[in-house]
């Protein structure tokens, strides 16, 4: 099963998800983000069961993110938008639009990330 899927079927469209860290390598030769959230697993049939998850983006393409001045926590208050395009992970973690498929329309987000493979684990809080 594609790692998307996984993804979406723990996480769903990980909405209003808080942002407990991001650290981000992006040299020529090695290149990485990992982003730390705490997201509510919709696994369970008690939909308030929340974990922190670790995301860990390789070989990154494209990074955006953008916080207005002053902002402590940032929280994605829209659908997280996860696709593969051209063989491509894309996560567009605050679209500024809904079911957005086009490269171009998600580089209007404040933040994205494109890249060739990903990884996430999770632990209960």
């Amino acid at each position: 099963m594609d790692k998307t899927v996984l993804f979406k079927k723990k996480y769903g469209s990980f909405c209003d998800v808080v942002i407990e860290r991001l650290n981000y390598k992006l040299e020529y030769i090695e290149n990485y983000i990992e982003l730390e959230v705490i997201a509510r697993n919709i696994e369970y049939s008690n939909f308030n069961v929340y974990e922190n998850v670790i995301i860990k983006f390789y070989k990154i393409k494209e990074f955006k993110f953008y916080e207005s001045k002053g902002s402590t926590n940032h929280i994605t208050v829209l659908d997280c938008n996860i696709l593969i395009i051209n063989g491509l992970y894309v996560f567009d973690f605050i679209p500024w639009g809904e079911n957005l498929t086009d490269l171009n329309d998600i580089r209007k987000s404040n933040f994205y990330i494109i890249c060739e493979d990903f990884e996430f684990t999770s632990f209960s809080r």
